[in-house]
């Protein structure tokens, strides 16, 4: 197990950032031959990163014409410190002062798991984890909620190990930090890619408004729908609604949710109209069997 810590990641291409983040957190290399044909081994690490920036992770996303998935969303979590204080000149002196020891930590932490026995029952420090996990992220936390916490229950069991260890003082409030900065991931934009339903209609909307031009057409009243229409990519639309292709919702939508779950959700949000008990329409204003979303 490594940590890598990176500084000003706004310098990063921001097009590298997704394929960064799930190459740190993929954890094993892709599989390569040698010069003679041999299977090379596989390189693999565990690794927990950091990374510092003055605009978030999403924000890089954009510039790169990308939106956050939820699988770099639960990878990456962001943590908004810039409501925080600032540092005094006296704490600053006294970080500075700490450099002068060349010493590390690590000896009696590392001394301490051995100690402990977390090394020879690994499974036990694993049950401390989950268990930090639903304490952080709630025992009615979905998969993906639950995947977004297991950082900061890393953290959590780190710094309670560590104080135990004699590495960090007693008073310091693990707990309260690791809630805090659990919040700040919540209350931030990358979280809203948790919601993969939320992020799909995101996604439909955005690409709707592309491509309103070129890949919708416009329904004239009664008139019937010549192969120009049948052709439309995405689907159709009047004064009254948006008719979206039913093989086409989950392409619209990008990678998030089913097009069962879209409909859905569509549908409670009161933004999907259903004549009938299913969620699409198969015939299109007497145009004929066209199977369709109506919004």
């Amino acid at each position: 197990a490594t940590v890598l810590a990176m500084d000003e990641l706004g310098h990063l291409d921001p097009k590298e950032l997704g394929p960064l983040i799930f190459l740190i957190a993929q954890g094993a290399g892709k599989a390569r031959q040698s010069a003679d044909g041999a299977l090379r081994a596989i390189l693999s690490w565990n690794t927990f990163g950091t990374f510092s920036s003055e605009v978030s992770s999403a924000e890089l996303m954009k510039m790169a014409g990308k939106t956050m998935l939820t699988g770099q969303a639960v990878r990456l979590p962001t943590i908004d410190v810039g409501g925080m204080r600032s540092v005094t000149p006296n704490e600053f002196a006294a970080v500075e002062a700490h450099k002068q020891n060349y010493g590390h930590a690590w000896r009696p932490y590392i001394e301490y798991l051995f100690k402990a026995g977390y090394v020879s029952e690994p499974a036990r420090l694993r049950a401390v984890v989950d268990e930090a996990v639903l304490e952080i992220s709630g025992s009615s936390a979905d998969s993906t909620l639950r995947r977004a916490a297991i950082p900061f229950a890393l953290l959590r069991v780190a710094g309670k190990i560590a104080q135990e260890a004699g590495v960090l003082p007693d008073e310091m409030d693990i707990k309260a930090a690791t809630e805090w900065a659990w919040h700040s991931y919540l209350n931030g934009e990358e979280a809203q890619a948790l919601d993969s339903n939320g992020h799909a209609l995101a996604t439909m909307r955005e690409t709707l408004q592309a491509g309103w031009v070129s890949d919708l057409k416009e329904l004239q009243p009664n008139e019937d729908v010549p192969e120009a229409y049948r052709e439309a990519r995405w689907g159709w639309f009047d004064g009254d609604s948006i008719y979206i292709r039913k093989s086409k919702l989950a392409e619209l939508a990008g990678s998030g949710g089913t097009p069962q779950s879209i409909a859905k959700e569509l549908k409670e949000r009161g933004m999907l109209k259903c004549r009938k008990r299913t969620l699409h329409n198969e015939y299109l204003k007497g145009r004929g069997t066209l199977p369709h979303y109506e919004l």
